[in-house]
């Protein structure tokens, strides 16, 4: 691998600190004395490198993260009918699938609700909303936002997370918005996040017809962010944004 070069500026001041310092042993055989311009130079270098360092440690965070999502959606794209009789099987089955991390958990679970469960549009606009219980959401394979949100709360608890149920109001963003609505929070090793999968599995368009469509920008919301569109009644859940 060709080792990365030091920015053009860098190089020249190293140069100078070779001239000003590189000079002759002292005559009683101690160390060089360092010069200011020596040390200011290493310092420069130092952390130029550091800089590398840490870029190249969070791109390789980011392609760890990003192959623990792709094998979470493939587990969650390829539930068997056979695991899909409980909330008990599903979640078991997504546990011993989707890795050994929490993140792998949740992704699994999350995409697996935003993938299955199509927008109830008839129930909204016209009523009687049927149970959304998860059992029956899991089984008939529709829900409102609280549906969703109950079914991925379920799963995850199930799973061995701390997750919580969170209701609030919700601006025209997606399905189930502009008035009450629900959504999930979930706690992973580095604290709580934010996540809606009622507006991650898709819309309803100009027709009334929901169209399905995983859109990932509802997954591990910041609270600076989630806040914008979903205001929780319980203060709690604004996480502190």
């Amino acid at each position: 691998m060709a080792r990365s070069a030091l920015p053009p500026r860098t190089t020249w001041v190293l140069a100078v600190v070779v001239v000003l310092a590189g000079c002759a042993p002292s005559p009683s055989g101690g160390s060089i004395p360092v010069s200011p311009v020596a040390e200011w130079a290493g310092g420069l270098a130092g952390a130029a490198a550091g800089e590398r360092y840490g870029a190249g440690r969070a791109a390789l965070g980011d392609r760890l993260t990003a192959r623990v999502d792709r094998r979470a959606d493939a587990v969650a794209r390829s539930v068997p009918v056979s695991a899909r009789g409980s909330v008990r099987s599903l979640a078991d089955h997504l546990s011993a699938h989707a890795g050994p991390t929490m993140r792998g958990r949740t992704r699994a679970a999350f995409r697996f609700v935003a993938d299955h469960v199509a927008y109830d549009v008839a129930a909204v606009r016209s009523g009687p909303r049927p149970s959304q219980h998860p059992r029956v959401v899991l089984g008939s394979g529709s829900a409102v936002c609280e549906g969703y949100a109950r079914l991925l709360v379920t799963l995850l608890d199930a799973m061995g997370l701390e997750v919580a149920y969170v209701t609030g109001w919700a601006d025209l963003v997606g399905p189930g918005g502009g008035g009450g609505h629900a959504w999930v929070a979930v706690r992973l090793a580095d604290g709580w996040y934010l996540m809606d999968p009622t507006w991650a599995a898709g819309g309803v368009n100009s027709g009334g017809r929901f169209v399905r469509r995983f859109d990932a920008a509802w997954w591990l919301v910041s609270p600076e962010r989630m806040v914008r569109t979903h205001r929780p009644f319980d203060r709690r859940w604004r996480l502190g944004a």
